[in-house]
């Protein structure tokens, strides 16, 4: 893979980016709702292997992913993209150029779904759709596969807006200022005071950690009218904070069933990282990557950051996604001195090759168990075993038998559950536990029904929950000793 670096980005972008992308690019307008049409890009690949819909941020454009589509066409990748309303050379609806205003959040979600029904899968066949969401597109995202979880295979979501970031003002002050000052038409006016876009760059104050990544796009918007959206309007404000409660939500997390990659900027003063952090620990398998230092804009990032994120970004999307129909390959671990009973749900790709529960050595199962019963963390599958046994621990999984993408516990499909009545009547289990939302809602589905006993769910010690620290885990864990 070869990588636009800073040393000569404006004339690499000019000369040979910007032609490669023009002759691949086809254009033209969606129209949901009469009237509002929503205008998209098209970038066609060589023998694509999957398709990838970008869903932009807040004040950006489609025409801000050059760069990107760029990467995405080298790798393979078909790319859509399109202005969302109040953006670019799509719908307003107010007429300030500079003010981004949205009646309701979901059309930005029905916008998006109707573009990739009316015109991106028939131009796919069966391809697989992937999302690629930053900002507020990642909001947009997250609200998409949860509503509509057949629609992608996967998604990435980079620095999404999953909770709004005000400074010292909590979001509870704000919403209800807003909800105060913007009624009727006063919400088209702009929360911020806004008279236009400003003519001078800002690099210091802006939301990229590569200035010559930022000076050209900044050089897009002087000669563009159409892209010089700058201030939130007050009904863009409310909204949006209402958006970033629902898609974190329990209810609403539980949805997802596809994979999921949140990648995290590490000095970002746009969005809320622990809204972030929460919808990683609500969605079972969500992948966590952190890029320490950097500023919201993880793709306009400095080289040193980029190449790392990119290389992340399409390891999870290159990852093969055929299914595998699978039995458990191991038996439980217990005896009659067992009690407790942990289930996971099915075992990974590295379990099932070591033949043993937790075998994958990011996964934090075994070092939070060494910390509770205060031994050494156990390192050979019979070392393991014995420690179980030792310390009164049964061990077994929710699924006996199912169809699943790599680990991907989002991918189980055509489940059926373990029978644990030999282990209950074995042994003096006083309490089940289970390790991780999916595993908690497989067992719900597939083992409470026969047993009649209710499942005590844990947070998942996957190496996908970075979210939770080997601290925190532990703490959380500790119940299981009660």
């Amino acid at each position: 893979m070869r990588w636009i670096t800073e040393e000569h980005y404006q004339e690499t972008m000019r000369d040979e980016v910007e032609p490669y992308l023009d002759a691949r690019r086809e254009s033209g307008y969606d129209e949901r709702v009469p009237g509002e049409r929503i205008y998209y890009e098209h970038f066609r690949a060589d023998n694509p292997k999957a398709v990838v819909i970008i869903s932009h941020g807040f004040t950006e454009s489609v025409r801000k992913f050059g760069e990107t589509a760029w990467y995405m066409l080298q790798n393979g990748y078909e790319v859509w993209g399109f202005d969302h309303r109040g953006h670019g050379r799509s719908f307003r609806p107010n007429s300030n150029p500079y003010v981004v205003h949205a009646v309701r959040f979901e059309d930005y979600v029905l916008d998006l779904v109707h573009l990739t029904e009316t015109k991106v899968k028939p131009a796919s066949g069966s391809l697989p759709l992937y999302l690629y969401c930053h900002s507020m597109g990642g909001c947009i995202g997250a609200w998409t596969i949860e509503d509509y979880p057949e629609l992608f295979r996967k998604a990435v979501l980079s620095s999404p807006m999953l909770g709004l970031s005000f400074g010292k003002i909590p979001v509870p002050v704000m919403y209800a200022a807003a909800s105060l000052k913007g009624i009727g038409e006063k919400k088209k006016e702009p929360l911020n005071p806004v008279t236009s876009f400003q003519k001078e760059p800002d690099f210091e104050n802006s939301c990229d950690s590569s200035e010559c990544r930022y000076l050209y796009y900044f050089g897009k918007r002087l000669a563009d009218e159409k892209l010089q959206m700058t201030a939130p309007s007050i009904g863009w404000g409310k909204e949006s904070v209402k958006a970033c409660a629902r898609v974190t939500s329990k209810r609403k997390t539980a949805q997802i069933r596809i994979p999921v990659l949140v990648c995290q900027a590490g000095n970002d003063t746009i969005v809320r990282n622990d809204s972030q952090e929460l919808f990683v620990s609500r969605v079972p398998g969500c992948e966590f990557y952190r890029v320490p230092g950097r500023k919201h804009e993880l793709y306009m990032s400095d080289d040193k950051a980029l190449v790392p994120y990119w290389e992340r970004v399409f390891a999870f999307l290159d990852r093969a996604l055929m299914a595998q129909a699978l039995k458990h390959p191991f038996p439980p671990t217990w005896d009659e001195n067992s009690e407790v009973l942990i289930l996971g749900s099915f075992p990974s790709v590295k379990s099932r090759e070591m033949a043993y529960f937790y075998g994958h050595p990011q996964n934090r199962f075994w070092k939070v168990m060494a910390a509770l019963f205060g031994e050494a963390a156990p390192q050979t599958v019979e070392e393991r075993r014995s420690f179980l046994l030792r310390n009164h621990v049964a061990a077994w999984d929710v699924i006996s038998s199912c169809t699943i993408v790599g680990s991907s516990d989002c991918s189980i499909r055509e489940a059926s559950g373990n029978d644990i009545r030999p282990i209950l009547n074995g042994a003096p289990i006083r309490k089940i536990f289970c390790n991780g939302r999916k595993a908690a809602e497989l067992y719900g589905r597939h083992i409470q029904p026969v047993t009649g006993i209710e499942a005590v769910c844990l947070p998942s010690t996957s190496p996908a929950n970075a979210a939770w620290s080997l601290e925190r885990l532990t703490a959380a864990w500790r119940q299981i000793l009660e």
